[in-house]
């Protein structure tokens, strides 16, 4: 399969902000209704990177 880039490159490159949703519990799905809180910081064309702290739970289950 051959994705096609709709967007410059250029648009995933930069500056990013970073949501904190790391409360959720794991394995619950993120819904527009735990993004909400955010809607002052999110300005149309932002990237924007979500914080699970997913990495920090499968370290603990390996042992790590």
């Amino acid at each position: 399969m051959e994705l096609e880039l709709t967007e410059p490159p250029d648009k995933f490159i930069g500056e990013a902000v970073v949501l904190d949703v790391s409360t959720i519990q794991n394995g619950h799905g993120i819904t527009s209704s735990n993004l909400e809180k955010y809607i002052s910081i999110v300005k149309s064309g932002d990237i924007v990177l979500l914080y699970t702290d997913t990495s920090q739970i499968v370290f603990e289950r390996c042992g790590k």
